[in-house]
């Protein structure tokens, strides 16, 4: 028998492949360790890493136009089905990075309140 997908311990048959982004000044590939920890909790497998060093973000997309075709270049050579920011996008950011990769888009809040609605008990979690 199944596990009820009401159930605290309930995870999808079927895990969603994942890139993982982190942006900033000094930044590194082990920065994303945490978020590849939380990216499984919400039932995503990480598959790709991609990391820039940069001062500030792009405003239109947090990350320059050769890593969106880094990203778009690992999403295609994995096969993933979405991409996970280790930070907090705008609206217009996750529009703009949406349309131009064409798959779902998730900064860190979203990915964490994910992980809380997986596990809420009761109807008011």
């Amino acid at each position: 028998m199944s596990e009820s997908p009401l159930s605290a311990a309930w995870r999808p048959a079927i895990r969603e492949k994942a890139v993982l982004v982190g942006v900033g000044r000094g930044y590194e590939e082990s920065h994303l360790d945490e978020l590849a920890a939380l990216a499984e909790t919400a039932g995503a497998t990480p598959v790709a890493r991609v990391v820039q060093s940069r001062r500030d973000p792009d405003p239109a997309t947090f990350v320059g136009k050769g890593k969106i075709r880094e990203i778009h270049d690992d999403l295609h050579a994995t096969g993933s089905d979405a991409v996970i920011f280790d930070d907090e996008l705008s609206p217009g950011q996750l529009r703009n990075l949406e349309e131009r990769l064409g798959v779902k888009v998730v900064d860190r809040t979203a990915l964490i309140l994910d992980i809380f609605a997986l596990h809420a008990r009761s109807r008011e979690g």
